[in-house]
């Protein structure tokens, strides 16, 4: 993947596209592209272009689409449903969620975080976020934010699902797996027992040990992650 690589949330299948905005800011002022450059674009819905930027000014730029690519849907969703943890943990998750491959994350309330809601600005940074680890990683599909309620107004999913479980007696982490996995990570002081019992008892998931040692939540949820890219390759 080249180094510039940008993020324009529409179709990619034309003949030209403009940038305008903090995309356009960037291309100009931080990656200082100049007329004549060749930059990749994607959008996050599985397309890629390559374009040549042909006119520069102030607020604009403007490209001539040289090649365009459209890449299927992964057939299999891998879901990160976290409970709320400190902001700076939580955009640590979400950056590299989405390098690992995350489809979705399902951010709520754990009984035990210290951060019961999200503002609307967080929203948006974590959602801007996902787009920077997209370009950074050469994904294609931008993985979605969803905010749900505290686990105890869920219905339960469907799919493979997991949860981090401290006994010693846990298993590992195997397959198969169906095509939604959906792995469930507490927040800084872990599920509270009512919310294993619902997670084992309402949810049929799966407890697993992740390690030997007591992770943190950041770690813990990029530890599933790639455990589950190791026992799917």
């Amino acid at each position: 993947m080249p180094a510039d690589r940008f993020f324009l949330p529409v179709s990619l299948n034309t003949s030209s596209l403009s940038f305008e905005g903090e995309e356009f800011h960037h291309l100009a002022h931080v990656m200082r592209v100049r007329v004549g450059e060749t930059i990749e674009i994607v959008n996050g819905r599985g397309e890629l272009a390559t374009g040549e930027v042909v006119s520069l000014d102030k607020k604009n730029a403007e490209l001539k689409i040289l090649s365009h690519h459209t890449e299927p849907c992964p057939e299999q969703s891998l879901i990160l449903a976290q409970a709320l943890t400190r902001p700076s943990s939580l955009e640590w998750i979400i950056e590299k969620g989405t390098e690992l491959g995350v489809t979705e994350f399902w951010l709520f309330p754990g009984e035990r975080s210290e951060k019961k809601e999200l503002s609307p600005s967080q929203v948006h940074r974590l959602a801007t976020m996902t787009q920077s680890a997209l370009k950074q990683c050469g994904r294609l599909f931008l993985p979605s934010i969803v905010l749900k309620p505290a686990l105890s107004s869920w219905q339960p999913p469907a799919g493979s699902l997991f949860f981090g479980d401290l006994s010693p007696q846990a298993p590992r982490l195997k397959g198969p797996f169906q095509n939604t996995v959906v792995f469930f990570i507490g927040p800084e002081k872990g599920f509270s027992s009512t919310e294993t019992k619902i997670l084992s008892e309402q949810f049929k998931a799966q407890g697993i040990r992740l390690h030997d040692n007591i992770l943190r939540a950041e770690t813990a949820a990029i530890t599933a992650l790639s455990q589950f890219y190791l026992c799917r390759s």
